[in-house]
């Protein structure tokens, strides 16, 4: 292990980042999504993606029906839009503004755009960008489940630090289309530690609490990342908008022209919607660490808040605060979710060692359980 600062009570160096010699570097990056109809306020919307300035743009659906009279004319109307900027026309040369296929195109026509706007040729993809990895379910997600399946367990899957998915179609939404869950996508995005799902075809912002078994986990935005997954629909970059409303799994929602700008390092992921003037409209933290002691203090339930390391032994210790009661465990798992390792904890125990000279390099989260109460960190085994 690596990436330790500072001194713990217990005379142990403490884990305060996850940054690891040969790990890829933190991602910037935009997403957003329904621009059909009205290419001025694309416009609007584009030249503010623009000044965020990021390294790659991923874009939910739904292209350019109605900017021509033709699919030529639209489509190059739709390149006219995205090249006035020269930073974002840089991207689309370079492959990096890459699209779910919406409803109001077709696979032919959305291939037939150059540059290409997706990867190897087919509208449903993965690939690696940075520290993240990306899946793109094209216009269905429950089309594509296996493929889904298949790509969060490859070794690129495995290796990121952050794993995105999206597609047109939402898995939950307010607006006019709706969605109230697909069971079937939520439970392969659980499985395999899904952290944002980003969706369209409802021409509006919304954003869910975090959802884990169909079920809220969190609703502050301030998350872990270990506990589910955030579902966001930004289907406002220039469609006409449509009526919003809040359901059970809502956290924020409204009608109004926007998109995501994301920042993703080791351990900590920034998630920023934005109006086409730049401004903030909602905003939250996906974070592999755990909160301060000082919050802990407050909330007086045990938390997992320290790992340290004593490299000679390859020994993990975690350090909990308070103690936890009788009823209270430890598991580590896999970056897979698997189990590798449950020890009931006794009372009043305030740490424990776990030995990782077998484990292979890679991510673990170390899950501490006291009763109703969880806590979690990522812990980077490096060889």
């Amino acid at each position: 292990m690596a990436g330790f600062t500072g001194i713990s009570r217990f005379g142990i160096p403490l884990l305060s980042a996850f940054l690891f010699a040969g790990r890829a570097h933190a991602l910037h990056f935009a997403a957003y999504g329904d621009t059909r109809t009205n290419p001025d306020t694309h416009q609007l919307v584009i030249n503010a993606i623009s000044k965020v300035d990021p390294e790659l743009v991923i874009f939910s659906g739904d292209l350019w029906d109605g900017y021509g009279l033709t699919t030529e004319a639209s489509q190059a109307k739709f390149k006219s839009v995205l090249t006035k900027n020269a930073n974002i026309a840089a991207l689309l040369e370079k492959n990096l503004y890459l699209v779910a296929r919406g409803n109001h195109e077709t696979e032919a026509e959305l291939l037939s755009f150059q540059p290409s706007l997706v990867r190897g040729g087919k509208p449903v993809y993965a690939f690696t960008q940075g520290n993240c990895f990306f899946i793109s379910l094209s216009m269905d997600p429950l089309v594509s489940l296996a493929f889904l399946e298949t790509q969060l367990q490859s070794a690129e899957a495995k290796k990121a630090d952050w794993k995105f998915v999206f597609s047109h179609y939402p898995v939950y939404s307010t607006g006019d289309h709706g969605a109230q869950g697909l069971p079937d996508v939520e439970r392969i995005c659980d499985k395999y530690g899904v952290n944002v799902v980003f969706n369209g075809h409802d021409h509006m912002y919304e954003r869910t609490n975090q959802i884990y078994a169909g079920k809220v986990v969190d609703t502050t935005s301030r998350l872990t990342s270990s506990k589910g997954t955030v579902y966001i629909v930004s289907g406002g970059g220039g469609a006409p908008l449509y009526p919003v409303g809040r359901q059970w799994w809502t956290r924020f929602s409204k009608s109004v022209n926007n998109f995501c700008e994301i920042t993703a390092d080791a351990s900590l992921m920034t998630v920023t919607a934005r109006t086409p003037d730049g401004k903030a409209l909602d905003s939250f933290t996906l974070s592999k660490i755990t909160v301060p002691l000082a919050e802990a203090r407050i909330r007086k339930a045990p938390l997992l808040l320290d790992i340290g390391d004593v490299a000679s032994q390859r020994m993990a210790i975690l350090a909990f605060e308070p103690a936890p009661a009788a009823d209270a465990w430890v598991e580590i798992r896999a970056a897979d979710g698997s189990l590798l390792k449950r020890e009931t904890l006794t009372g009043g125990q305030t740490s424990w060692a776990w030995d990782y000279s077998k484990a292979g390099q890679g991510d673990y989260v170390a899950v501490l359980k006291a009763g109703a109460a969880s806590s979690s960190r990522t812990i980077s085994v490096a060889r």
